[in-house]
């Protein structure tokens, strides 16, 4: 019964090291920040020399920003044309200097090239670049997992392991006492 007990002290030792080793999500541990999206709605940056795009799908509508690459100000004066396949649609002007176009096109989860024809003034220009727009449906059922999920399979693991060891010692121990008996 002695292996029983160090096997099983052993493998609950192991278990218990390996969940406290593990990273959590505040620690970076010297690596680089990664950039990330506030909010999970479809977007799409674009520029050339000239200007900047990005553009925010919600409800199958975009809301694009427009800013000189330069000096990064803001252009809300501009005429853009989105091009989204079959789509050629014109954006609006927005008092806060954003504009929106609404295409069918933004409200099936897909991957769409599209293509903006920016005038503003003299400055004309043409920006391209592909949006994925993805099933809203699927983001909740991959997220739907807890992350202790893995944790606690391991935990469940090991603990359905250190059983079959006991049996499997137990077994063995009954087996020598029978032998023992006949002799």
């Amino acid at each position: 019964m002695k292996v029983v007990s160090t096997l099983i002290a052993v493998s609950m030792s192991l278990y218990l090291f390996s969940v406290l080793a593990q990273a959590h999500g505040d620690d970076d541990h010297g690596a680089a920040p990664a950039s990330v999206a506030v909010g999970g709605a479809p977007r799409i940056a674009v520029y050339s020399d000239l200007f900047e795009l990005v553009g925010i799908v919600e409800n199958g509508a975009m809301t694009l920003y427009l800013d000189r690459y330069v000096d990064n100000d803001p252009v809300t004066d501009a005429n853009i044309e989105v091009e989204t396949g079959s789509e050629k649609l014109i954006a609006t002007a927005n008092p806060d200097g954003t504009y929106r176009v609404v295409a069918k096109a933004f409200a099936i989860p897909t991957e769409i090239p599209v293509t903006f024809t920016i005038t503003a003034g003299s400055d004309s220009d043409l920006l391209a670049g592909n949006l994925v727009v993805a099933d809203a449906h699927a983001d909740d059922a991959h997220n739907a997992v807890s992350p202790f999920a893995n944790k606690w399979l391991f935990g469940g693991l090991t603990v359905l392991a250190i059983l079959a060891l006991i049996a499997r010692f137990a077994i063995r121990q009954r087996r020598r006492q029978k032998v023992g008996m006949f002799k």
